[in-house]
């Protein structure tokens, strides 16, 4: 079992990406998704909270609204690492996390290594073709907890 973190998949910040990659990314994330739905794996979707967001998640990805398993949490800047890391302690989820997300270079560089950085035991498998842009810098201290793949390279166990 592994956790998935969604990392602002709110429409504002799809507003940059341009509209054949915003397709792809949104399919990818998607399949992935209904992956840890079918066998009700936690979901953690970390949202921006500011004046501009109106919503939690895009439309297109709203069934993770009613998945029970699914927990949402704020961060007020790029790190949510330890929102994130609060959560699965809570629940008691896997410290093997899937990522991925909007502002592949920002926000999803920051809380990947904000993760690795705030718990050495996790393991993080990034999703390089659900992420956008995909130019992902890993902090070398960090390397031995990221991986990166390709969504139909991940093993889901």
């Amino acid at each position: 079992m592994k956790t998935l973190i969604l990392i602002d998949f709110q429409s504002y910040y799809l507003l940059g990406v341009p509209e054949e990659k915003r397709k792809e990314l949104i399919e990818n994330v998607t399949k992935i998704s209904r992956v840890f739905m079918v066998n009700n794996w936690p979901i953690i979707v970390v949202y921006f909270d500011s004046s501009y967001n109106d919503n939690y998640i895009i439309q297109e990805m709203e069934d993770i609204l009613k998945y029970e398993n699914a927990i949402f949490v704020t961060k007020h800047r790029c790190d949510g690492s330890e929102q994130i890391l609060d959560q699965i302690d809570l629940h008691k989820w896997p410290l093997n996390v899937v990522v991925c997300g909007v502002y592949g270079n920002e926000c999803v560089q920051e809380t990947v290594n904000g993760l690795a950085e705030r718990d050495r035991k996790i393991q993080i498998n990034v999703l390089e073709d659900c992420i956008w842009p995909n130019s992902l810098a890993i902090d070398p201290d960090n390397e031995d907890k990221i991986e990166i793949h390709h969504q139909s390279e991940l093993v889901i166990v």
